[in-house]
C-alpha cells in the first residue's frame, strides 16, 4: 500500500490534472463563444433597423418607411351668427302687406334687413304668430297670420325659426302643429316645438364644418284654477300640449330647468362644438332681469350653453 505521502502527492496530481484538462477545454470553446455574440449583436441591429421602435410580435406592419405621424394643429372656424325677433304681425301690418288680388307679401318690411341676416353664417328668428291656416287672421292678442309670412321669413336669410314664446298657442294645439309644419316648409329648421313625439325637441345644424347645437324654451304663466297656462290664459290650451312645446314653470323651476339641461346634454352627446339656448323669458317693460332670470341664465351656462339668446 502506499504511504500516506504518496497518497497526498498523487492526490493533488490528479486534481492539477483535472484543472488543465478544464482550462484546455475553455480555450477551444472561446472562438465559438465570440461567434456566437457577434451573430446575436448583429441580428438585433438588424431588426432594430428593420422595425425601428415598433412592437414586434403580433405586428403586421409591413411598411419599414412608415414614421409615426405628426400631432396635427388643430383648426378654427369663424361662424358668424345673428338672432332677431320678434317676428309677429299685427292687423295693420297684416293689412298692408295685402295686395289687390286678395294675396299677402310681407317681404318690402324685410328690405332693409335682408342683405344683414343673409351676410350671417347662421341666422335665427323668434317666429311670434302661428299659421292656423283657417283664412281668418289677426293681430294681438291671438296672433294667427298668412302662410306666406314664413316664407318671407325665410327669403331674408333665417335659417333657424325659434318658436318657443308665449303666443305660440294662440291657435291651440293645432295651430302650434301646423305652424312647425309652414315654417319647415318654408326650409327652415324649427326648434321650440314639434308636430310628433318622436321628433327631437332641439336640433343640430352643420354650419362651415361646425355643428351647433340649438334650444329653445319659453315660460309658461301662474296656473288658473288648476291649470297650466301658457300667455295667462286657460283658452291657450295647455292641456295636452306639454309633449309638443318647450316650456318651463318658474313655480317648478328646480324640476323644470332639467329638462333644458337635458336638451343642451343631447346636443353634446349628438357631437355639437357649439351649443346655442333660446330662453323666452323675463318681465315685459322692464329693463334688468330678475333673480330667476339670472339664476337660469347661470345654470344654463354651467350646464354646456356657450351662447344665450333672450
Amino acid at each position: 500500500m502506499p504511504s500516506e505521502l504518496s497518497l497526498g502527492v498523487s492526490f493533488c496530481k490528479m486534481r492539477n490534472a483535472r484543472k488543465k484538462k478544464v482550462r484546455l477545454n475553455l480555450k477551444k470553446f472561446i472562438p465559438f463563444i465570440i461567434i456566437l455574440c457577434l451573430v446575436v449583436v448583429l441580428a438585433i441591429k438588424g431588426v432594430t433597423a428593420l422595425f425601428g421602435n415598433h412592437e414586434i410580435v403580433g405586428s403586421t406592419n409591413t411598411d419599414i418607411n412608415k414614421q409615426e405621424p405628426e400631432p396635427k394643429e388643430p383648426t378654427y372656424e369663424t361662424i358668424d351668427i345673428m338672432c332677431i325677433g320678434d317676428v309677429m304681425a299685427h292687423m295693420d301690418q297684416v293689412d298692408a302687406a295685402k295686395k289687390s288680388d286678395d294675396t299677402y307679401d310681407f317681404s318690402d318690411v324685410f328690405t332693409d334687413v335682408a342683405p344683414i341676416l343673409k351676410g350671417a353664417d347662421l341666422a335665427l328668428a323668434n317666429i311670434e304668430t302661428t299659421f292656423s291656416g283657417d283664412g281668418t287672421y289677426s293681430g294681438y292678442p291671438g296672433f294667427d297670420s298668412p302662410d306666406i309670412l314664413a316664407k318671407n321669413v325665410a327669403d331674408m336669410g333665417i335659417d333657424v325659426a325659434l318658436f318657443a314664446n308665449n303666443h305660440m298657442l294662440d291657435t291651440k294645439l293645432a295651430g302650434a302643429k301646423r305652424t312647425v309644419q309652414v315654417l319647415r316648409d318654408a326650409g327652415m329648421t324649427v326648434v321650440g316645438a314639434r308636430t310628433d313625439t318622436n321628433n327631437n325637441r332641439s336640433a343640430i345644424v352643420n354650419v362651415k364644418g361646425v355643428k351647433v347645437g340649438i334650444v329653445a324654451y319659453t315660460y309658461e304663466t301662474e296656473m288658473v284654477n288648476g291649470k297650466r297656462t301658457l300667455n295667462g290664459s286657460t283658452a291657450s290650451g295647455m292641456d295636452g300640449a306639454a309633449d309638443y312645446i318647450n316650456t318651463f314653470r318658474y313655480y317648478k323651476l328646480d324640476t323644470d330647468k332639467k329638462k333644458i339641461a337635458d336638451e343642451i346634454a343631447w346636443c353634446k352627446e349628438s357631437g355639437a362644438d357649439l351649443v346655442i339656448c333660446y330662453l323666452h323669458w323675463g318681465n315685459e317693460y322692464k329693463t334688468t332681469p330678475s333673480k330667476e332670470d339670472t339664476a337660469l341664465a347661470r345654470y344654463v351656462a354651467e350646464q354646456g350653453a356657450d351662447i344665450i339668446f333672450a
